[in-house]
């Protein structure tokens, strides 16, 4: 909805899959393959995945195999939908600019939206320690049954 409104700027999509001023509706997908491409060995015809694409809101979508990943059997496809923002944020946030590394500590501000949990579970895979918020009660307690040890009032 962004690029379709104008509100995403020419500087923000260089380097990007939207560089080109493509402004489809969708960015995140997930789905069933029908084809595959040249050199793609690892997915295959039939394979359940997810991923990202510029006007992924349609029937079919040809994804960059670097886009896409294998989603698990017991995943619905609505579920593994709404990942690859968050995670690709997460990602780049935490993985590509911090270097989050073992031990070190992330305070996940947020932590009970999407973002926020992708970022909990992204810190707990690299061995850092979570510090997490949340503006309600029933988000905190969500967050200390996932097991987060330090979980404060973000309002507060």
């Amino acid at each position: 909805i962004t690029l379709l409104s104008g509100m995403l700027p020419a500087a923000v999509r260089e380097g990007t899959r939207f560089a080109d001023g493509s402004e489809g509706i969708g960015v995140e997908c997930a789905g069933v393959v029908t084809a595959c491409g040249p050199g793609v060995d690892d997915i295959a015809v039939g394979d359940r995945v997810a991923g990202m694409a510029d006007g992924s809101l349609a029937s079919h979508t040809v994804l960059n195999r670097e886009e896409l990943w294998r989603m698990a059997e017991h995943d619905s496809f609505a579920e593994c939908a709404a990942l690859p923002v968050a995670v690709t944020t997460v990602q780049y946030g935490l993985g590509q600019l911090a270097r989050i590394r073992r031990g070190e500590t992330v305070l996940v501000h947020g932590a009970a939206g999407g973002v926020g949990l992708a970022a909990i579970y992204y810190a707990r895979l690299k061995g850092a320690h979570v510090i997490a918020t949340a503006g309600s009660g029933l988000k905190r307690d969500f967050l200390r049954a996932l097991g987060v040890p330090h979980v404060l009032d973000s309002r507060t």
